[in-house]
């Protein structure tokens, strides 16, 4: 086990120090029966608000240099990705990080 919050009265024990960044796996259930999710220390999971966002804009823009990925960070709102991803997650070895987006300062 590596704790990688050592001054954290908390802590945050990981088997891995390897954590899937933000959003890389959305919310983790979605690739649930493809990837092995032992193998990372942490999922963080993608930005999620308070309330729910709904974005217009097209999500990705193609450039000579690459991909842009728009912001604005579409998503179902706190509660209802708790109801529904909790209660899947708590049933894993990996622990999931809920990654929190904020509307301001």
């Amino acid at each position: 086990m590596i704790d990688l919050a050592p001054h954290n009265p908390y802590g945050l024990r990981l088997r891995a120090p390897v954590l899937a960044a933000a959003g890389c796996f959305g919310y983790g259930v979605e690739y649930a029966h493809s990837v092995e999710r032992m193998r990372a220390g942490a999922i963080v999971t993608r930005g999620t608000t308070l309330a729910p966002r709904r974005q217009r804009q097209p999500r990705l823009l193609e450039t000579p240099a690459g991909l842009l990925i728009s912001g604005g960070w579409h998503n179902p709102g706190v509660e209802l990705v708790l109801a529904k991803h909790a209660p899947v997650w708590a049933g894993w070895d990996t622990p999931v990080i809920l990654s929190l987006v904020g509307a301001n300062a």
